[in-house]
């Protein structure tokens, strides 16, 4: 049964793990009797289990059956069960006394006792003795009896409510079992506690076995309820009952609940409760409207749990003479603190739970950092050439029809290079602000439509499904921030609302300003977002769509969001669409981005050393160059640069850092040793804080990140060609 043999009380009660080797105790005891198909068997495992903890006791049950005769019970080794011995034909004991009272008594002066009630203490030399009726519905079927002599191993009130409980387990299954062999259907069904066959040896299932205890003892309803101390919102846990309408009461309840004063919650101690008694703190939550008078007592039984938690558990009765006896409250007490100790268990387990995920979130977040580090390494190259050729044939091609087409790609491209950023800064732990300028929203909204084109129209017709598109575009301030990462907020909507529409249907579009504020909405009408996933959609590597989709999306949008000090909301039917709102502050129309002016183009006449491992990359590069006016001597490794910065003389060396043998920073040390007035530049798709780029400073003169903007590299030879200058005019002053 157990794995380590519960050898006594003290062993449950006193270690710090007591309680929940309690809980164990009574979950394994339950899971025993519901398994049980006899009466025999029954009594058999509430005699062992009492034998087994009071090893050192004399453990006595008596038994009556249909016949009504009192037998006395013995454990037969042989068949392994307990076995009627013989009757027991003794009157006016102790034993008689407690089953006649329907009481359980404890005494650790047994013959004083016996004299004092003016009964028959038998021949027993006992000290100790406690027995506990075996009572269900007011039917006495017996009684279990622990006795000891000598002073050791007195019982205690302890010992008291542990086996109460476990012979009312064992009793309520009998009664089942009893009332199903004489076929009554109906009487078994009235039952307000029936041991069913179906409940797990789980938390919840032994929360429900004391929650049926409770209406074991008279009972009409019982309830565990729970709230946070940051919200008065209470929930119910496990409930049982005597009445039909479960339901109702639990509505009644925790309609009461949230309207009581909480600090009743906070102290430790029982409150009683009776029907038109001056004290009305909890009519709240015992009356029930229409029915007066339905519950003529209660109780309250509260608790707090790790300081976060606030619970109550509530017990019903209905016409009872007086009010509930101490010894009754004594024993809820002591059923409190065993389902105290088991709600703690259970919120020890989820938090468990929730860390175990934590680590896995957190080792997923490792890996996908790995990943990132090198695949956007090689992307970046990609790229490079990608927006290389794109901005040379943009300015070949700049009069033509083409250059509508070419001017999309290249944004794209870009719009790649910055999404590449983002994750190697998402690897690399670092905070890279993108450059924040003035933006029009509603041009971000036409740039992507421009990028999703194809996918509305041709997809579409390939797939046999027609999207209807509808585009409003209000008259809006400027907003401050990205212009790449709000098309990426934009382009993720859009491609999630198509998602969304497997079978087609209705994509919108809408821009309006409001006050300070513009709004930008994003709906469909596809297949919608459960309530019980909106909160978890923000998150990162939550997904929907199983191994199409790497959860990281919304979570990307959500992080450009609030990064440009916006807001994002969601509203959504299943099944009948969804609406994203991306709320973002705007700024005065004096910021807005000013039209882009032609530059007069002057050749750049400078003499460049490119070294560069990739083959494409350094084409493009060259041709980029050589596109300025420069004069290019391209290198395929740190060897043949050497050669040729030895043989020529350079205005500026630009170095790829990944290179076989000998990297770019090593290069540029050997090179700064032949001539340290030749400016070195690093070109690299590795983020900035890679071990070899860390040791560049004081090296190098710059870094040139991949994928290349001619812009960004024509400005960076013009400020090495003025520094050189600079420093020539000097020596030669």
């Amino acid at each position: 049964m157990h794995d380590t043999p519960l050898t006594s009380l003290n062993f449950l009660i006193d270690r710090n793990e007591g309680p929940n080797l309690l809980l164990e105790f009574y979950a394994d005891i339950s899971k025993q009797i519901t398994r049980a198909t006899t009466v025999p068997a029954i009594l058999s495992i509430l005699y062992t289990e009492t034998r087994n903890i009071y090893a050192n006791h004399t453990v006595e049950l008596l038994f009556q059956g249909e016949e009504e005769q009192l037998m006395q019970y013995y454990f037969d080794e042989g068949s392994a069960q307990v076995v009627a011995d013989s009757p027991f034909d003794k009157y006016h004991t102790l034993y008689n006394y407690a089953m006649d009272k329907q009481q359980a008594i404890l005494t650790n002066s047994y013959e004083a006792f016996c004299r004092r009630l003016v009964v028959n203490a038998l021949d027993i030399t006992s000290r100790s003795w406690l027995g506990i009726p075996m009572i269900y519905r007011g039917r006495t079927y017996g009684i279990l009896v622990l006795r000891k002599s000598g002073s050791k191993g007195l019982l205690r009130l302890q010992d008291k409510h542990f086996l109460s409980t476990l012979t009312d387990m064992a009793t309520a299954a009998i009664d089942s079992l009893l009332a199903q062999q004489n076929a009554a259907p109906a009487k078994a069904a009235a039952h307000p506690f029936t041991i069913q066959r179906t409940i797990p040896n789980t938390i919840r299932g032994a929360m429900l076995q004391i929650q049926e205890l409770a209406v074991k003892t008279g009972a009409v309803y019982s309830g565990l309820f729970l709230r946070t101390r940051r919200a008065n919102a209470w929930r119910v846990l496990s409930e049982a009952e005597s009445i039909s309408d479960r339901t109702l009461r639990r509505k009644l309840v925790l309609r009461g609940l949230a309207n009581v004063d909480q600090e009743l919650f906070n102290i430790a101690d029982p409150i009683p409760w009776q029907y038109e008694s001056e004290d009305s703190r909890l009519d709240a939550i015992f009356d029930t409207p229409g029915e007066p008078g339905s519950y003529q007592h209660g109780i309250v039984l509260p608790f707090v749990i790790d300081a976060n938690y606030v619970g109550a558990w509530i017990i019903a009765y209905g016409n009872m003479e007086g009010p509930l006896s101490e010894e009754t409250v004594d024993r809820l007490r002591f059923l409190s603190y065993i389902t105290t100790q088991l709600i703690e268990k259970k919120a020890l387990l989820e938090h468990r739970d929730k860390y175990d995920e934590y680590v896995k979130h957190l080792e997923r977040m490792k890996v996908t950092g790995e990943l990132a580090s090198g695949t956007a390494h090689y992307l970046n190259n990609i790229l490079s050439v990608i927006i290389g050729k794109g901005q040379l044939l943009q300015r070949k091609l700049e009069e033509t029809p083409h250059y509508r087409d070419l001017d999309v790609l290249v944004k794209a491209a870009l719009d790649g290079a910055q999404r590449v950023s983002r994750l190697q800064s998402y690897a690399s732990k670092r905070d890279k602000a993108g450059t924040e300028e003035p933006v029009d929203v509603n041009q971000v909204v036409r740039e992507v439509l421009e990028i999703v084109g194809p996918r509305l129209e041709q997809e579409a017709q390939l797939r046999g499904i027609h999207y209807d598109l509808e585009i409003t575009f209000g008259d809006l301030k400027p907003t401050r921030g990205n212009a790449a990462e709000l098309r990426e907020v934009v382009l993720n909507l859009i491609n999630n609302a198509l998602d969304a529409m497997p079978r087609g249907g209705k994509l919108a579009v809408v821009t309006t300003q409001e006050s300070d504020k513009l709004l930008l909405f994003v709906s469909d009408s596809g297949i919608g977002i459960p309530d019980d996933l909106r909160t978890k959609i923000f998150e990162a590597f939550f997904t929907t769509k199983g191994r199409e989709g790497n959860g990281l999306g919304l979570s990307i949008v959500k992080d450009i969001v609030d990064r440009h000090n916006g807001q994002i909301n969601i509203d959504s039917v299943p099944q009948r669409g969804t609406v994203f709102m991306i709320q973002l502050p705007t700024v005065p129309a004096a910021y807005a981005p000013e039209p882009q002016v032609a530059e007069l183009f002057e050749p750049l006449s400078c003499r460049v050393l490119l070294v560069e491992a990739e083959g494409t990359v350094r084409e493009t590069l060259r041709e980029m160059l050589e596109d300025e006016g420069c004069t290019v001597a391209a290198a395929a490794h740190a060897g043949e640069a050497v050669s040729f910065f030895k043989d020529n003389d350079f205005d500026v060396v630009m170095a790829d850092l990944s290179m076989p043998k000998v990297n770019g920073v090593e290069l540029a040390r050997k090179l700064k040793q032949l001539n340290p007035r030749i400016p070195i530049y690093i070109i690299t798709g590795w983020t900035e804080n890679k071990t070899s780029l860390s040791d560049a400073r004081g090296i190098v003169n710059g870094i040139i990140h991949k994928p290349f903007d001619i812009d960004l590299i024509r400005q960076e030879l013009l400020r090495a060609m003025r520094s050189r200058q600079v420093a020539e005019a000097k020596k030669t002053a």
